[in-house]
C-alpha cells in the first residue's frame, strides 16, 4: 500500500467509517485551540483511528506547524530579511534535532540487541550510550523537538494498555516508517503512573499508597547521612530502564518487571524517558490535576500537543475524583494534641515568625473542628425536635449537611486566617513529613505493642489537601457536604467534610489551552449537550462533532419501546407508581412473555436496587405473580446485591458466563438482574450469548439532592440556558446518559447481535429519544399511536422474526 493510498498509516486497509474518523480529525487538530468530540460505537477501531489520526497529521505537517511559528514575529515591525533568516535558524535547529534524537532512538536499539543476546558487560553497554541529544544539541532545537506529543488519558491502566497493543501493530506493519515526509518511523510510547504503581523497592511498596511519595523522596535523597540503613540503590540505575523503554513497548507490568530485572526504578525511568518519547498514556487522576501531572513530568505545548481524552463518557466524574477533598473530624481531633506535643518538644527550635505560623496552623485545625462538629449538633438537635418521637433516636443519628462555600467560609471563620502563609509554611518546611514521624514516634512509645493507629500519623498530609482544595475552589458552583453517622458500638460521631467540586470547566480551559486540540472520544456520549460548558466559551468553527455512522445490520439489532403490557395497561415506572401492584404484576407478565423467546443469555437492568428489590420479592411471593415466575425460570436467574463486594460480583458473573456455556439441560439460559450504574452494567462485557437481549426498566433520573441541584445550576449558566425543560433538562441528560452506556454494552463487534427494549411509556416521548445514539434510533420500532399498538404485532412478532433471521444466517 503506497503513502498515498494509506494516508493515515493504518496497519491494514482501513474502513471507510475509519477514513472519515480521520478525515474530521485532521480538521481538528489544523485548527489550534480546538476541541473535537467524536463518538465511534464499540468495534468501530476508535483506538486505532485515534492513534494513527494523529500521526499521520503530525508526520504530515510538523515542518509547517515549525515554519509558522515565525508568523508570531510578523505582527511586529521586524524587516523582511531578518523573519527569513529566523526562519531558515528554526527549520535548521528542528532538523539538527530530529537528526541527532534518531542517531540516539538507533544507538538504543542496537545496544539493546546486544543486551537482549547476553553479550558480555551488557549493563556497561547501556550506561555507556552516548546522549548525544543532550551533549551536542542546542537548547532550541532542544526546545523544536519537544514541541510534538501525543498525550492519550483513559480512566484505568487496562484501558490505556489497548493502545500499547494498537502502536505495536504499527511496528509491526511498518506503516509509518516508509510514510512520506515522516517524522515518527517506530512510534515510542511511556506509561506514566504513580509510585505506588510503579515502585520496585521491598519495603516502600508494602506501604499505604498515601505515604509512598515521601518516604520515596526520603529514601532517595542525595544528603542522606543514615545511607546503609534506608537507601534507594534503583533511582540511580533509572536511565537504563529509561533507554529500553524508548525502543520496547511496556505497559506498568512490563516496566516493573523490566526493572526488578536490571535493578532500576520504573518510576524515574518513566519520568526520564516521557521527555523523548512520541505517545504518553496517562490516567483521568494524573491528567486533570496540574501538580501531578508536573511532578511526573508530563508537558504540554500549544503548538503541538494533541491530547486524546477516551472514554470520555466518564469525564465530569473524574474530574470530581481528582479534586474532591475530604477529612475525617475525629482525625482533626487527634491531631491538635500531635500539634500542641510537637510544639512542645521543638517549639524552642523555631524562629519567631515559623513559631506564630504553627501556633496559627494550631488555631486554625481547632478552630475548624470545634465549628463543624457544632454545625452537626446543632442539626441534629433540629432533627431531633421536628421528628416524631418514635422515630427521633434513627433519625438524628445520621444525615447530610450541604453549604455553599461563601456560607461555610463565614461559619467555619475562614477569613480569619491567611491560609496561603500557612500553606507556603508547611510546604516549605516538609511540616507534614516532620509531623508523621513526630506522631509514629509517640504512638510507638505510648503502645509497647507497636500496634498503634499509624492513620492519625498522615492526617496534616489530609488536612493539608483538603485546606488547598479550599484555596483554589469555585466559591460560585463548588459544595461543602458533612456526612454524621452515630457509631452505637463505639459511642462516637463519626462526620466527614468533604469538598465537592461542581465547576470544571476552569480546569479543562487549562487543558486546552495548553494542547493544540483536545478530543473527546467514546463509544457512546449522547447526549452531547452535557459538554457543553466544557466548550461554550469557544466559537462554534472551534468545535468539531463526529458521530460514526455505524452501518449495523438489520439482523445484527433490534430496538423496541414497550409502553403497555399485553392487556394494554400502561407500563407508568416512575418513582410513584412503580411500586403499584397493577404496575408491578404488569411488568412481571411482561417478561413471562418475552423471555422465552430468547435465547441464551438475558441482562435485565432496573432503574434502582430498591426497585430490583420490591419486584424480586413480588414476584417470588405475590400468588398472581406465580404463574409468570414458572415462565421466567425456565432460564437460571442470577441478581445483582447492592452490598456484594467485587469480588462477590466477579463470582457472580463468572457462575452467570458458566450457566450459558454450559448448555445446561435443566435451564435454557440464564437471566443476569442488575441495576443501571451498577458495577454490572458499567463494567462487564456483554458480548455473543452473554446478552441476547438487554431489557432497561424504567429510566434512572438521579435523586434530587443539594449537589445535584448545584450541578444543574453550573450546567444551565455554563450552558447560556435560561429555563429547565424537559428536553434540556440536567436531570434528563443524566438519566440518558446510563440508559446509552448500558445500551452500547449491547453489542460489542461487527458480528455480534442482540435484541433492546425500552419498558416505560415515557421512552416514547421525543425529546428521550432524541437523547439516544443515532446507531440505536436507527434500529427502533416505536408505534407512537396507543390506540393501535398492540403486543404481540410491536413486540412478540419482532422479537420471533429477529431470533428466526438470526438462526437461518447462523445455519449459513
Amino acid at each position: 500500500m503506497t503513502c498515498k493510498e494509506n494516508k493515515f498509516g493504518f496497519p491494514f486497509t482501513p474502513y471507510k467509517i475509519q477514513e472519515q474518523f480521520c478525515r474530521k480529525a485532521w480538521d481538528l487538530f489544523s485548527n489550534p485551540g480546538s476541541i473535537g468530540i467524536f463518538e465511534s460505537p464499540t468495534g468501530t477501531g476508535k483506538s486505532i483511528s485515534a492513534l494513527c489520526s494523529a500521526l499521520s497529521w503530525i508526520n504530515t505537517h510538523h515542518k509547517e506547524v515549525i515554519t509558522n511559528q515565525t508568523n508570531e514575529h510578523k505582527s511586529k515591525k521586524i524587516p523582511l530579511w531578518v523573519l527569513k533568516k529566523t526562519k531558515i535558524n528554526i527549520e535548521r535547529s528542528y532538523e539538527e534535532m530530529i537528526a541527532l534524537q534518531n542517531t540516539f532512538l538507533e544507538n538504543v536499539k542496537s545496544h539493546f540487541n546486544l543486551v537482549e543476546q547476553n553479550t558480555k558487560d551488557n549493563e556497561t553497554l547501556l550506561i555507556s550510550l552516548p546522549e548525544i541529544w543532550r551533549e551536542t544539541c542546542s537548547e532550541e532545537s532542544k526546545r523544536q523537538y519537544n514541541l510534538f506529543k501525543i498525550i492519550i488519558a483513559s480512566r484505568t491502566h487496562s484501558q490505556l494498555s489497548q493502545y500499547i497493543g494498537e502502536v505495536r501493530k504499527l511496528h509491526e506493519s511498518g506503516s509509518f516508517k516508509n510514510y512520506c515526509h515522516r517524522l515518527f518511523k517506530d512510534p515510542s510510547i511511556t506509561t506514566v503512573a504513580s509510585r505506588s504503581h510503579l515502585c520496585i523497592h521491598p519495603e516502600v511498596r508494602k506501604l499505604p499508597s498515601l505515604i509512598i511519595n515521601d518516604t520515596c523522596l526520603e529514601y532517595t535523597a542525595p544528603n542522606k547521612k543514615d545511607i546503609e540503613k534506608h537507601f534507594c540503590p534503583y533511582k540511580s540505575r533509572a536511565s537504563i530502564l529509561a533507554k529500553l523503554s524508548l525502543c520496547k513497548l511496556m505497559d506498568i507490568e512490563d516496566l516493573r518487571k523490566e526493572g526488578e530485572k536490571v535493578e532500576a526504578c520504573p518510576y524515574y525511568a518513566v519520568k526520564e524517558a516521557n521527555k523523548f518519547s512520541d505517545i504518553t498514556l496517562i490516567p483521568y487522576t494524573t491528567l486533570f490535576n496540574n501538580s501531578t501531572r508536573e511532578s511526573l513530568g508530563v508537558e504540554f505545548n500549544s503548538l503541538g500537543t494533541i491530547c486524546i481524552i477516551d472514554e470520555a463518557h466518564n469525564i465530569f466524574n473524574a474530574f470530581e475524583s481528582s479534586y474532591k477533598a475530604s477529612i475525617d473530624l475525629n482525625a482533626c481531633k487527634q491531631l491538635i494534641p500531635n500539634c500542641k506535643g510537637y510544639l512542645e518538644k521543638y517549639g524552642t527550635s523555631f524562629t519567631p515568625n515559623n513559631l506564630s505560623l504553627f501556633r496559627q496552623l494550631l488555631r486554625f485545625i481547632t478552630m475548624f473542628t470545634n465549628n463543624v462538629e457544632r454545625i452537626v449538633n446543632s442539626y441534629r438537635s433540629l432533627k431531633r425536635q421536628s421528628s416524631d418521637t418514635c422515630d427521633s433516636k434513627l433519625q438524628h443519628n445520621t444525615g447530610v449537611i450541604s453549604y455553599n462555600l461563601t456560607d461555610f467560609f463565614k461559619i467555619i471563620n475562614f477569613s480569619f486566617f491567611n491560609t496561603n502563609d500557612l500553606q507556603t509554611f508547611i510546604e516549605n518546611n516538609n511540616l507534614c513529613r516532620k509531623m508523621k514521624r513526630f506522631s509514629i514516634m509517640e504512638i510507638y512509645s505510648s503502645d509497647k505493642n507497636g500496634k498503634g493507629d499509624t492513620i492519625s500519623s498522615n492526617t496534616l498530609y489530609t488536612f493539608k489537601s483538603f485546606i488547598d482544595a479550599l484555596i483554589s475552589a469555585d466559591k460560585k458552583y463548588d459544595q461543602i457536604i458533612i456526612e454524621y453517622n452515630f457509631n452505637h458500638s463505639s459511642n462516637i460521631l463519626d462526620i466527614n467534610c468533604s469538598l465537592i467540586p461542581i465547576s470544571v470547566d476552569c480546569f479543562f480551559k487549562d487543558l486546552m489551552k495548553n494542547s493544540r486540540s483536545t478530543m473527546l472520544i467514546g463509544g457512546t456520549l449522547q447526549p452531547i449537550f452535557e459538554y457543553k460548558p466544557l466548550y461554550n466559551h469557544l466559537p462554534s468553527s472551534s468545535v468539531y462533532m463526529y458521530s460514526a455512522t455505524q452501518s449495523i445490520s438489520k439482523n445484527n439489532l433490534l430496538g423496541i419501546v414497550v409502553p403497555q403490557n399485553v392487556d394494554g395497561n400502561i407500563l407508568d415506572l416512575r418513582y410513584n407508581t412503580r411500586f403499584s401492584h397493577d404496575q408491578l404484576l404488569a411488568l412481571c407478565q411482561t417478561l413471562a412473555l418475552v423471555l422465552p423467546l430468547i435465547p441464551d443469555g438475558i441482562c435485565i437492568f432496573f432503574n434502582s436496587f430498591i426497585f430490583l428489590e420490591v419486584f424480586f420479592r413480588f414476584i417470588h411471593r405475590e400468588a398472581e405473580a406465580k404463574p409468570f415466575l414458572e415462565q421466567i425460570k425456565k432460564k437460571k436467574i442470577f441478581r445483582e446485591n447492592k452490598l456484594s463486594t467485587a469480588l462477590e460480583n466477579e463470582q457472580l458473573w463468572e457462575s452467570y458466563k458458566k450457566c450459558i456455556y454450559s448448555n445446561n439441560k435443566t435451564h435454557a439460559g440464564a437471566i443476569l438482574l442488575g441495576v443501571l450504574n451498577g458495577r454490572l452494567s458499567e463494567g462487564v462485557n456483554f458480548s455473543d450469548e452473554l446478552c441476547r437481549c438487554l431489557i432497561i426498566v424504567s429510566l434512572p433520573y438521579p435523586p434530587n439532592t443539594p449537589i445535584l441541584e448545584a450541578k444543574a445550576k453550573y450546567f444551565y449558566e455554563k450552558s447560556d440556558l435560561t429555563t429547565n425543560t424537559d428536553d434540556l433538562s440536567f436531570q434528563s441528560i443524566m438519566c440518558m446518559k446510563i440508559v446509552n452506556q448500558c445500551i452500547g454494552r449491547a453489542l460489542r463487534h461487527s458480528n455480534d447481535y442482540s435484541v433492546v427494549l425500552l419498558l416505560d411509556h415515557r421512552y416514547k416521548r421525543k425529546y428521550i429519544q432524541d437523547m439516544l445514539p443515532s446507531w440505536f434510533t436507527e434500529h427502533l420500532v416505536c408505534n407512537n399511536n396507543i390506540s393501535r399498538w398492540d403486543f404481540y404485532e410491536h413486540v412478540l412478532n419482532p422479537i420471533k422474526s429477529f431470533f428466526s433471521s438470526r438462526a437461518y444466517l447462523n445455519k449459513e
